[in-house]
């Protein structure tokens, strides 16, 4: 797998791992028990295997970005079938000079392997020169005061509270935006002609049962479920019985 940086470094990745765990990987996000992933990566495995490495590298993208405080961004990854004893995969740069990282890759009893990545040293001077920057590597050291010189003890700044990067502090910049909450009953689906036919004190059955939960959503994505109560006033009102986990919420996020 070939991934280029576009924004905030400049270099290439490449994700090596071998044929077969590929072939799994492609299987399972194909929808299949990845127990088929055999034989050679056509190109429709090699597109799944590319989506696979696409999501684990844009999740690295975004953990770098909160590290080096600045944008960094990635190309769509390249997949490449290659054999190491043929020498047949022409690399971006010459592979004397490589750093290496091997990542161990678990998936339930499919997979029990490594993941390596190489990437060329510049990029990884880039990597460590961001990480260490502005932690001290650069400070000068203090001329050695006159002896006789009593000098007073050197005040500590103020710890700055103004510049909170990927703090909880952040949620309160949009505390104030409106959100809206919807509850869905249920939904039914009618012909147009049905739906032409309708009148004062027709009944649309639902695909819910009266005891199910309702959904709650806020701005069109479900978060809870609750049941229906009656408050003050005679006015209607939902009671949240569950908060949808954030694995729940996130595949709901990718229909």
């Amino acid at each position: 797998m070939e991934v280029e940086f576009v924004e905030g470094l400049n270099g290439v990745n490449l994700l090596v791992l071998e044929e077969s765990d590929a072939a799994v990987i492609a299987d399972l996000m194909m929808g299949g028990d990845g127990l088929k992933g055999q034989g050679e990566l056509d190109d429709i495995r090699k597109s799944a295997v590319a989506e696979a490495m696409n999501q684990m590298m844009g999740s690295a993208a975004t953990a770098m970005a909160t590290m080096f405080r600045r944008s960094v961004k990635i190309s769509p990854p390249g997949c490449s079938s290659i054999k190491l004893d043929k020498g047949d995969y022409p690399p971006p740069w010459p592979l004397e000079e490589k750093v290496m990282v091997r990542f161990k890759m678990v998936i339930g009893d499919l997979i029990d392997s490594y993941i390596v990545q190489v990437i060329p040293p510049e990029v990884a001077r880039a990597q460590v020169a961001l990480l260490t920057e502005g932690q001290g590597s650069h400070q000068e050291e203090a001329p050695a005061p006159d002896e006789g010189v009593s000098l007073p003890p050197k005040a500590l700044p103020p710890p700055e509270t103004g510049k909170v990067y990927g703090s909880a502090r952040n949620i309160d910049l949009i505390l104030d935006v409106p959100l809206e909450i919807e509850v869905i009953l249920g939904s039914a689906s009618k012909k147009i002609g049905e739906i032409l036919n309708l009148s004062p004190g027709a009944v649309v059955e639902l695909d819910r049962f009266i005891e199910e939960p309702v959904e709650i959503c806020i701005n069109g994505t479900p978060i809870a479920r609750g049941e229906v109560v009656v408050v003050v006033n005679e006015n209607f009102g939902v009671r949240i019985i569950q908060i949808l986990d954030p694995y729940e919420r996130i595949n709901r996020l990718k229909r």
